[in-house]
């Protein structure tokens, strides 16, 4: 199956990560600090630490239950698979796209990729 393109732009994407810490917030869940998984995660774990007020860490093994685990995408789940095998816990994660095919639920995400586009970031 060839999967389309779609492209996100800045304004979309400023919304999408909005919209996630809205989430967030309406759940009022405590979270110790925020591990974005490199590198997808990285412009909305910055995005979340600072609307939340919550410290960002960059190493695995610092992932803690009450660490909010973020990406951009959760496409298919492995990623997050590898890192569940690594730290051997399963933490609550948030994204900004979810693909119904992933083997994995977000806790909280913005969007539901039901077309299974592939998305082309704007970074």
């Amino acid at each position: 199956m060839v999967r389309s393109i779609r492209s996100i732009n800045w304004t979309d994407y400023d919304y999408m990560m909005e919209d996630v810490v809205t989430r967030i917030q309406e759940q009022e869940q405590e979270y110790r600090n925020i591990y974005p998984i490199p590198r997808g995660g990285l412009v909305l774990g910055v995005y979340l630490s600072h609307h939340l007020d919550i410290p960002l860490i960059l190493d695995p093994f610092l992932i803690l239950n009450d660490t909010l685990l973020c990406d951009d995408m959760l496409d298919s789940g492995k990623t997050l698979q590898l890192l569940y095998k690594q730290i051997a816990r399963r933490p609550d994660i948030a994204v900004t796209i979810y693909n119904p095919t992933s083997s994995i639920l977000p806790t909280y995400n913005s969007f539901y990729n039901e077309l299974e586009e592939w998305i082309k970031f704007p970074y």
